[in-house]
């Protein structure tokens, strides 16, 4: 298992995270369809590469880039799709590299992607040797909850359990798998021995106690609050993006890394809101207020919490 820290740097745009143990060069990155997906979320362009000059510190990983590396004061295709970059070291002269959009509404095309990470190694004076491997791939975020008074289970990225607001999903998944396991099996268990699986096996009630493991309201107030930062994400533009990511970094460790990995309760979430809107700048602020006040997820996203 690789360990992590998060540590911060001198410079505002950047944030790394300490490897304690070298990691492997490919990195296996499957993403699955799954349905009433409104946009796309972590669409990346990466691989390994052979550079003749590597300016990371090999213990580090770099997490998000967000520097403007292109100086773009018009217009222009590259500036509608805000992008990252993620760095992975892993030696001297090899090194894994990964152009990132957080989320749009349409599929950034690969070509621009890769002309966006080129352009910035290009910038930082990264001069690329060989090319070990290439990769494009994307990841559905957002769309509707499962109709959880089906018969059929699911679990994952098929459960809706793909972060809406980042397009992560290990590790809540990791976390849920074993809870929602063990009442699966209960479940069958009790039923086999009371004799109520064959009588309930038409109703549904038995995948519905399933389906409310991993669905309680609790996580459904979760996910409007996600749903509602995601909403906000694909309306802004290339600088908003920076400065969002320049506010949300300064928050406690617990918090944003509790955003990051779905540990954070509903009411944790609204600390969250809180906090952020107090240390955001004024043009922030007012992007976080006319979006409460105008997007329907807002309104969503109020109404769930106020669900009893």
């Amino acid at each position: 298992m690789r360990r992590s820290s998060a540590s911060h740097h001198p410079n505002r745009d950047l944030h790394y995270r300490r490897q304690h143990r070298e990691p492997p060069l490919r990195r296996a990155r499957e993403a699955r369809r799954h349905p009433s997906s409104a946009s796309l979320g972590g669409q990346g362009g990466g691989g390994g590469w052979l550079v003749e000059n590597n300016p990371y510190d090999p213990g580090l990983m770099v997490f998000m880039d967000y520097r403007d590396y292109m100086n773009q004061k018009v217009p222009c295709l590259e500036a509608e799709y805000p992008t990252f970059l993620y760095a992975m070291p892993m030696s001297p002269t090899r090194v894994f590299f990964e152009e990132t959009c957080l989320a749009s509404r349409n599929a950034m095309p690969f070509d621009l992607l890769k002309k966006k990470l080129l352009s910035r190694l290009k910038t930082m004076g990264i001069h690329i040797v060989k090319t070990y491997e290439e990769e494009w791939s994307y990841i559905p975020v957002g769309g509707s909850l499962p109709n959880t008074e089906q018969k059929n289970l699911a679990f994952g990225a098929a459960a809706s359990m793909v972060h809406p607001a980042t397009g992560y999903s290990v590790v809540r998944s990791l976390s849920e798998a074993p809870k929602y396991a063990s009442v699966i099996a209960n479940i069958l268990k009790r039923g086999n021995s009371e004799g109520i699986l064959s009588q309930q096996r038409n109703n549904g009630n038995i995948s519905m106690l399933a389906w409310n493991t991993l669905w309680p309201l609790e996580r459904k107030r979760q996910r409007a609050f996600f749903l509602f930062g995601l909403a906000l994400i694909v309306q802004l533009d290339i600088e908003g993006i920076r400065t969002f990511f320049r506010t949300f970094f300064r928050l406690p460790s617990w918090m944003w890394q509790g955003f990051l990995g779905s540990s954070l309760s509903s009411a944790d979430l609204v600390v969250f809101a809180f906090y952020m809107f107090i240390i955001a700048p004024n043009n922030l602020r007012m992007n976080l207020i006319s979006h409460l006040l105008s997007d329907p997820t807002g309104a969503t996203m109020i109404r769930t919490y106020l669900t009893i």
